[in-house]
Protein backbone atom coordinates (compact mmCIF):
# COMPACT_ATOMS: atom_id res chain seq x y z
CA UNK A 1 0.00 0.00 0.00
CA UNK A 2 3.00 2.28 0.17
CA UNK A 3 4.50 5.40 -0.66
CA UNK A 4 6.18 6.98 2.19
CA UNK A 5 3.67 10.04 3.84
CA UNK A 6 7.16 12.27 2.98
CA UNK A 7 6.97 11.78 -0.90
CA UNK A 8 3.31 13.44 -0.80
CA UNK A 9 2.62 17.17 -0.54
CA UNK A 10 -1.47 16.23 -0.24
CA UNK A 11 -2.12 14.55 3.24
CA UNK A 12 -5.05 13.98 5.09
CA UNK A 13 -4.94 16.45 8.08
CA UNK A 14 -8.00 15.53 10.22
CA UNK A 15 -11.24 13.58 9.40
CA UNK A 16 -14.82 13.27 11.69
CA UNK A 17 -16.24 10.12 11.03
CA UNK A 18 -19.04 9.92 13.88
CA UNK A 19 -20.21 13.88 13.57
CA UNK A 20 -23.99 14.82 11.41
CA UNK A 21 -21.70 15.61 8.39
CA UNK A 22 -18.89 13.15 7.90
CA UNK A 23 -15.66 14.61 6.89
CA UNK A 24 -12.32 14.66 5.77
CA UNK A 25 -9.77 17.69 5.66
CA UNK A 26 -7.11 17.35 3.31
CA UNK A 27 -3.92 19.48 3.52
CA UNK A 28 -1.05 20.43 0.75
CA UNK A 29 2.07 21.10 2.55
CA UNK A 30 3.75 22.03 -0.29
CA UNK A 31 4.48 26.03 0.32
CA UNK A 32 5.18 26.46 -3.41
CA UNK A 33 3.04 24.57 -5.42
CA UNK A 34 -0.68 23.68 -5.71
CA UNK A 35 -1.48 20.21 -6.29
CA UNK A 36 -4.19 18.70 -8.30
CA UNK A 37 -6.14 16.22 -7.10
CA UNK A 38 -7.07 14.27 -10.02
CA UNK A 39 -7.13 10.98 -9.79
CA UNK A 40 -6.75 10.87 -6.03
CA UNK A 41 -9.73 8.59 -4.00
CA UNK A 42 -10.54 8.87 -0.44
CA UNK A 43 -10.50 4.62 0.40
CA UNK A 44 -11.11 3.12 3.56
CA UNK A 45 -9.14 -0.35 4.70
CA UNK A 46 -11.60 -2.91 2.56
CA UNK A 47 -10.24 -1.11 -0.57
CA UNK A 48 -14.10 0.71 -1.26
CA UNK A 49 -13.73 3.83 -2.54
CA UNK A 50 -15.29 6.71 -0.59
CA UNK A 51 -15.02 9.58 -2.74
CA UNK A 52 -13.58 10.28 -5.67
CA UNK A 53 -12.03 13.66 -5.62
CA UNK A 54 -11.69 16.39 -7.84
CA UNK A 55 -10.41 20.28 -7.23
CA UNK A 56 -7.25 21.82 -6.61
CA UNK A 57 -5.37 22.63 -2.84
CA UNK A 58 -3.73 26.06 -2.75
CA UNK A 59 -0.01 26.08 -1.39
CA UNK A 60 -0.30 25.22 2.21
CA UNK A 61 -3.63 25.00 2.21
CA UNK A 62 -6.69 22.93 3.22
CA UNK A 63 -9.67 21.64 1.10
CA UNK A 64 -12.68 19.69 2.96
CA UNK A 65 -14.97 17.01 1.69
CA UNK A 66 -18.30 15.97 3.05
CA UNK A 67 -19.50 12.20 3.00
CA UNK A 68 -22.81 11.47 4.10
CA UNK A 69 -23.56 10.08 8.22
CA UNK A 70 -22.57 6.48 8.00
CA UNK A 71 -20.39 6.92 5.32
CA UNK A 72 -17.07 6.88 7.46
CA UNK A 73 -17.10 3.85 10.13
CA UNK A 74 -17.54 5.49 13.52
CA UNK A 75 -15.95 2.53 15.56
CA UNK A 76 -12.55 2.09 13.75
CA UNK A 77 -11.25 2.12 10.38
CA UNK A 78 -8.00 3.28 8.02
CA UNK A 79 -8.60 6.37 5.92
CA UNK A 80 -6.06 6.32 2.53
CA UNK A 81 -5.47 8.61 0.34
CA UNK A 82 -4.94 7.54 -3.45
CA UNK A 83 -3.09 8.84 -6.25
CA UNK A 84 -4.02 6.46 -9.23
CA UNK A 85 -2.10 3.29 -8.34
CA UNK A 86 -0.76 4.13 -5.23
CA UNK A 87 -1.65 4.87 -1.15
CA UNK A 88 0.30 8.09 -0.83
CA UNK A 89 -0.78 8.79 2.87
CA UNK A 90 -3.04 6.80 5.13
CA UNK A 91 -4.26 7.21 9.22
CA UNK A 92 -6.10 4.22 11.07
CA UNK A 93 -8.46 4.99 13.95
CA UNK A 94 -10.21 3.57 16.94
CA UNK A 95 -10.68 -0.26 16.38
CA UNK A 96 -9.53 -0.31 12.80
CA UNK A 97 -7.26 -3.25 11.94
CA UNK A 98 -5.40 -1.69 9.03
CA UNK A 99 -3.61 -2.99 6.00
CA UNK A 100 -1.12 -0.48 5.43
CA UNK A 101 -1.87 1.94 7.87
CA UNK A 102 1.18 5.44 8.05
CA UNK A 103 -0.53 6.72 11.19
CA UNK A 104 -2.40 5.60 14.10
CA UNK A 105 -5.20 7.68 16.39
CA UNK A 106 -5.78 5.92 19.48
CA UNK A 107 -9.34 5.90 19.66
CA UNK A 108 -12.12 7.17 17.88
CA UNK A 109 -13.28 10.23 17.27
CA UNK A 110 -17.22 10.93 18.81
CA UNK A 111 -19.76 13.18 17.59
CA UNK A 112 -17.86 16.31 18.80
CA UNK A 113 -14.05 15.41 18.11
CA UNK A 114 -11.96 14.77 14.99
CA UNK A 115 -9.07 12.62 14.70
CA UNK A 116 -6.43 15.78 13.80
CA UNK A 117 -2.96 15.93 12.99
CA UNK A 118 -1.61 18.45 15.42
CA UNK A 119 2.40 19.38 15.21
CA UNK A 120 3.11 16.53 13.33
CA UNK A 121 1.20 13.85 15.67
CA UNK A 122 -2.33 12.16 15.44
CA UNK A 123 -4.46 12.91 18.15
CA UNK A 124 -8.39 13.24 19.18
CA UNK A 125 -9.54 16.84 19.71
CA UNK A 126 -12.57 17.54 22.16
CA UNK A 127 -15.27 20.03 20.57
CA UNK A 128 -12.74 21.63 18.96
CA UNK A 129 -12.89 20.62 15.30
CA UNK A 130 -10.80 23.08 12.98
CA UNK A 131 -12.02 21.60 10.00
CA UNK A 132 -10.75 23.73 6.82
CA UNK A 133 -8.37 25.74 9.37
CA UNK A 134 -4.28 24.35 10.61
CA UNK A 135 -4.56 22.43 13.99
CA UNK A 136 -1.40 23.63 15.33
CA UNK A 137 -2.29 23.97 19.24
CA UNK A 138 1.00 25.89 19.82
CA UNK A 139 -0.16 29.32 18.77
CA UNK A 140 1.14 28.76 15.59
CA UNK A 141 -1.88 29.40 13.50
CA UNK A 142 -3.19 32.56 13.07
CA UNK A 143 -6.63 33.15 14.41
CA UNK A 144 -9.56 34.90 11.96
CA UNK A 145 -9.25 38.00 14.80
CA UNK A 146 -5.92 38.27 13.57
CA UNK A 147 -6.33 37.67 10.04
CA UNK A 148 -8.91 40.53 9.56
CA UNK A 149 -6.64 42.82 12.05
CA UNK A 150 -3.54 42.19 9.54
CA UNK A 151 -5.81 42.55 6.27
CA UNK A 152 -7.59 45.91 7.97
CA UNK A 153 -4.55 47.29 8.81
CA UNK A 154 -3.63 47.38 5.34
CA UNK A 155 -6.74 49.18 4.09
CA UNK A 156 -8.51 46.13 3.07
CA UNK A 157 -11.82 45.72 4.70
CA UNK A 158 -13.28 42.07 4.84
CA UNK A 159 -16.49 39.85 6.37
CA UNK A 160 -14.44 37.30 6.26
CA UNK A 161 -14.61 37.45 10.41
CA UNK A 162 -18.12 37.21 9.98
CA UNK A 163 -18.40 33.39 8.59
CA UNK A 164 -19.30 30.33 10.07
CA UNK A 165 -17.55 28.05 8.08
CA UNK A 166 -14.56 28.44 6.30
CA UNK A 167 -14.59 25.27 4.22
CA UNK A 168 -16.90 27.57 2.40
CA UNK A 169 -16.00 30.76 0.22
CA UNK A 170 -19.15 32.25 -1.20
CA UNK A 171 -19.79 35.16 0.71
CA UNK A 172 -16.45 36.36 1.61
CA UNK A 173 -15.57 40.04 0.81
CA UNK A 174 -12.54 41.70 0.79
CA UNK A 175 -12.86 45.26 -0.80
CA UNK A 176 -9.62 47.22 -1.12
CA UNK A 177 -10.01 51.15 -0.93
CA UNK A 178 -7.42 53.15 -2.87
CA UNK A 179 -6.64 56.34 -2.10
CA UNK A 180 -6.22 58.77 -5.02
CA UNK A 181 -3.57 61.49 -5.03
Amino acid sequence: FGASPASAAAIISEFSPASTTEWVELLNTDQVSSVSLTNHEIRNNSGTTLKALSGTIPKGGFLTFEFPAGSLTNAGDCLFLWNGTSNIYSVSYGTGSCTGGTFTVSGAPGSTQTGALINSSWTNIDSTPSRGWCNDSTGGCPTIATIVTEINAVGVKTNLDSQSDYTKTSGIKIVLFIAAF
